[in-house]
């Protein structure tokens, strides 16, 4: 029998149910349904769109429902992005409706009429972007990028899957190695991924010049139209190009030949909300799947990624050499009682003198991370979180800039700070350490006279503020760590990092490797010039390591670390948090918790090879209105992490806890 004459569509919906559905075809849809279209169906009382995943001329359902209508002319999903879906809703764990549904601009999954309806009519490009006619730009590459590109030029032309890690050093110019790539795709897309949109603007500018309107974009800077319309130009093979952060590695081209991770280490990849994927790792699959090539680019790779390289998996290529990088110090401030060390505030000093731009950065927003009364100890805490709450004097709130104001980061509750202390009355209460704005107020008693720009997203928003940086005569640039990630900051001769032992504190095992990352990242910004990294560590390997920017005897360290404790690449992890509204709901059902993982663990069960973190309290404990525990599995099997993961959950809600539910986060890379 013909896929015309088939009566009955496999169908996956957008929900946490992991079933394929049979829905009867309709007499007048037989042979219009394809798979990879979407369709509206009934589900329970209501309707849903689903996607079309197989058709059939049997069922074992003894009795179906009739599909209500067609919603796609032509499929929205290709054959590699059905696979990409299947890999994404098995490998993370969730159901490959939801993988589709997230894998699809927000506004093909709806299912009021009038909505849709609106959707499928909006076609327009956006005016406001120049797309461009091609342009040929000259490069004339030096020794090692010219050796890069050989590599590369050699891996595309024998065609198939094939994966390289380009460790570059500043001063290289990648986004000309990038283009130079690109070039020699023919009659295939590309894919070129950013982990941040501040990150898209020169880029986007860069490759219309070069490729002209064949480029598309794809983030979340874009609205729900914009971004619809950009998915169609690429459906509809108006576009074989793209550039966007995460959503863009689902980008509907009909056959991919190329797909370039940038800062591939970041940890923006990972999506902290829905499916928990890793867009570094999703784009790896694409690749697999697509016989695509896929070049990872970072001047600090991640340490699985090297590892990879190492083992052979990936071609290295190191553009990392015959570059002297700056200056780099580690001031001990163990001893010292002011926010500016007395070597920072000299070189400020000279630099301020001298006419030059200065790079400081702090990872705490606000003025100081808490208030403390001196005479009872009372600090004031979030009420739907367990963290104590920011003080700032200046905040955003919409379009406006208030304050005085404690807020928690976590869930944007608001509040008054204190004049007297609730608790026993008494009037000394003191500001407890120092964030971006105290700094601020630091430098402006220091030097009155400078101009002092601070950039955090509690001012600017979340839209990028590169454009600003650029066309301001600024002397300090101040804030935190996302000035790293826009590209066109005025040069600067100092960087300074006020408190480089922010994350070195944390219970995370990524810690030590974000340290060295974000010092490497403040020296490429300022080249040859000086870097003063504040500690009250300075023994701390990470922070020996990135003074020379050696990361070769840093990777050395980390791994031997990591081995010891079992930690990736030598294992995978999942995290699993359990969460309920009601405390009293949570702590009945710890003790069972811990039964059922040592049922599970129990002899002849197959999970003897995993290793179990927990379950204990998670920190923090209380977030956004919900009490929480959490578990780490660590294991080398991979099916056994996942069945051992999907039978606890199972037999968790076997125990019908009202309340509680569950997250799963395989590959974590926040462990907080």
């Amino acid at each position: 029998m013909s896929e015309k004459d088939k009566r009955f569509a496999r169908v996956v919906i957008g929900i946490p149910v992991d079933n394929i559905f049979d829905y009867l075809i309709p007499e007048p849809l037989i042979g219009k349904i394809k798979i990879g279209m979407r369709v509206l169906v009934p589900l329970g009382k209501s309707r849903a769109v689903g996607y079309v995943v197989g058709l059939s001329d049997k069922t074992v359902v003894n009795e179906t429902r009739e599909i209500h209508e067609i919603l796609d002319e032509e499929p929205a999903l290709n054959y590699s992005l059905l696979r990409l879906t299947k890999w994404i809703a098995d490998y993370y764990l969730s159901t490959w409706g939801m993988a589709i549904k997230t894998a699809l601009p927000s506004f093909l999954n709806l299912v009021k009429e009038s909505k849709r309806r609106k959707a499928l009519k909006y076609q327009g490009i956006r005016e406001s972007e120049d797309q461009g006619s091609p342009h040929s730009l000259s490069f004339s590459p030096t020794g090692a990028e010219s050796n890069a590109l050989k590599k590369i030029e050699e891996g595309l032309n024998k065609g198939g899957f094939r994966m390289f890690l380009l460790h570059i050093r500043p001063g290289i110019r990648k986004r000309e190695i990038y283009m130079d790539a690109i070039s020699r795709i023919k009659e295939k897309g590309v894919i070129v991924l950013v982990p941040e949109i501040s990150l898209t603007h020169e880029l986007i500018t860069s490759l219309r010049l070069r490729f002209g309107s064949t480029v598309s974009v794809l983030h979340s800077g874009l609205s729900e139209r914009e971004r619809l319309s950009e998915w169609r130009r690429l459906h509809k093979g108006d576009a074989w190009m793209v550039i966007g952060v995460r959503s863009a590695v689902f980008a509907p081209l009909r056959k991919v030949g190329l797909i370039i991770v940038d800062e591939e280490q970041d940890q923006s990849y990972k999506q902290e909300d829905g499916i928990k994927y890793n867009v570094r790792d999703v784009a790896i699959m694409r690749g697999k799947i697509e016989g695509a090539t896929v070049i990872l680019g970072s001047a600090t790779p991640s340490i699985e990624s090297f590892y990879n390289a190492r083992k052979g998996r990936y071609q290295y290529i190191d553009l990392t050499e015959g570059h002297p990088g700056p200056l780099i110090s580690l001031v001990d401030t163990s001893k010292e009682r002011a926010v500016l060390s007395e070597k920072l505030r000299q070189e400020i000093s000279e630099r301020l003198r001298r006419k030059e731009k200065i790079l400081l950065l702090l990872n705490r927003r606000g003025y100081s991370p808490f208030l403390l009364c001196r005479e009872c100890g009372y600090t004031p805490r979030c009420p739907n979180c367990s963290i104590t709450l920011t003080y700032h004097k200046v905040l955003r709130r919409g379009k406006e800039l208030s304050g005085p104001v404690l807020h928690c980061h976590y869930c944007n509750h608001r509040t008054a700070p204190p004049l007297t202390c609730p608790d026993c009355g008494g009037i000394n209460i003191s500001f407890i350490g120092a964030g971006t704005e105290r700094v601020e107020e630091e430098i402006r008693k220091l030097y009155p006279d400078v101009n002092l720009l601070r950039i955090e997203r509690d001012l600017t928003g979340r839209r990028s503020t590169a454009q600003k940086i650029s066309v301001q005569d600024a002397d300090i640039i101040l804030g935190t760590q996302m000035i790293l990630k826009e590209y066109n900051l005025s040069p600067v001769t100092l960087g300074g990092i006020i408190w480089a032992d922010r994350d070195l504190h944390n219970p995370d095992f990524r810690s030590a490797e974000k340290t060295f990352q974000l010092i490497a990242q403040l020296a490429g910004r300022v080249g040859t010039g000086d870097v003063i990294i504040q500690t009250s560590n300075p023994d701390n390997y990470s922070l020996r390591c990135a003074k020379d920017l050696d990361y070769t005897e840093f990777y050395m360290e980390e791994m031997r670390l990591r081995k010891e404790l079992k930690y990736p690449p030598f294992s995978r992890l999942i995290r699993i948090i359990f969460k309920c509204g009601r405390e009293e709901v949570l702590l009945k059902m710890a003790p069972d918790l811990k039964r059922i993982i040592n049922r599970l663990m129990g002899y002849g069960s197959g999970f003897k090879s995993l290793d179990i973190l927990g379950p204990a309290p998670a920190n923090p404990y209380k977030l956004k209105g919900n009490f929480r525990w959490h578990l780490i599995v660590k294991g080398n099997d991979i099916p056994s992490l996942h069945k051992f993961t999907s039978d606890l959950i199972k037999m968790v809600k076997e125990r019908k806890y009202k309340g509680i539910r569950s997250d799963v986060d395989v590959d974590p890379v926040k462990m907080v």
